[in-house]
């Protein structure tokens, strides 16, 4: 006797628990609101991920669905939980074309249901500009963040 196919998951328990999860983390930024420099706006894309630093050896892209943006980061679905402090090109796209692109940190990324996660990222500067503005490339492999997430103070950095 062969076992049933695992059931497809609802796209309304899907919206629900979304809902949910984005009340959830309104309440939590609502607390942090006076924190957050930067406005947040409501917006519907497609962005694809590209691996950087250590994962670059991974190059398949990650497609994602952006859902909202401010100047200093995105928030966005995806279909894997992507690891906190992870960094990635991030591809902006219309009409399956690239319109632009950013580099990003993750910071976060909490599961909406089995299969997708709700993730927020900061906007970081890539290592090409950094490497053309003088940083020396064999410094960019040094972790910039301590155990707790904060950045380092730069002015402690020679």
């Amino acid at each position: 006797m062969a076992c049933p196919a695992p059931a497809e998951p609802n796209p309304m328990e899907s919206l629900t628990r979304l809902d949910r999860v984005e009340a959830e983390q309104r309440a939590v930024e609502s607390a942090r609101k006076k924190d957050r420099r930067f406005s947040r706006f409501s917006v519907r894309g497609e962005a694809e991920l590209y691996p950087t630093g250590d994962d670059r050896l991974d190059p398949r892209s990650r497609r994602v669905k952006v859902r909202d943006v401010g100047l200093g980061g995105i928030g966005f679905v995806s279909d894997e939980r992507l690891p906190d402090a992870s960094i990635w090109r991030m591809v902006f796209l219309q009409s399956g074309y690239a319109v632009g692109e950013q580099n990003v940190v993750v910071r976060h990324c909490e599961a909406i249901n089995a299969s997708l996660y709700l993730c927020g990222s900061q906007f970081v500067a890539s290592h090409g500009l950094l490497v053309t503005l003088g940083v020396d490339p064999a410094d960019l492999s040094v972790c910039d963040e301590t155990s707790e997430g904060d950045f380092l103070d730069p002015s402690g950095l020679s």
